[in-house]
Parts: C-alpha cells; structure tokens; sequence
C-alpha cells in the first residue's frame, strides 16, 4: 500500500468529520520515515509532506509559522478528539 495514498485518504476522513462539525480548518497530512537509513526519492506529491523523522522539528516549526493564526481553542479541540474518537 503506498502510504501517500493513505495519508491523502485520512486527510479526507479528516476534513469530512471537521466539515460535518462545521469547523474550517487546514489539515495537513505527511508522511514520516522513522528509519534514518531509507532514501526518499523524488516524491510526486505538493499535497503531502514526506520527510524522515530528523526533520519533524523543522517542519513543524514551518507548519506554526504557515498557520500562527489560531483556529480553534483548548475546549473545540477537545471536542473535535472527542468526536474522532466516538466514530
């Protein structure tokens, strides 16, 4: 299975419980290799992050700047788990 496909797909699932809720939100999906050793070739995907997990502080440091601007509070984020974790 590839896992960009897969990642694309939960990002989907994702947007569509948010939808129904009425929240408007980004989601970003990415893929993190985990093994330091795995080469990442040229990767086809402007819509999915892919990246080792060497890099995970640096793109979420991107991702707090790209979206500084809060969406949601502590209580809505609470509620949006709750709701994922019912379904």
């Amino acid at each position: 299975m590839n896992p960009i496909d897969q990642v694309r797909r939960h990002g989907g699932f994702v947007r569509g419980c948010l939808r129904e809720l009425g929240i408007l939100m980004p989601v970003v999906c990415g893929v993190v290799f985990c093994n330091s050793n795995s080469i990442i070739g040229k990767v086809n995907a402007r819509d999915v992050l892919v990246f080792q997990v060497t890099g995970l502080r640096y793109k979420i440091e991107r991702l707090f700047t790209q979206f500084s601007k809060s969406v949601i509070d502590v209580s809505q984020m609470h509620f949006i788990a709750e709701k994922l974790n019912t379904r």
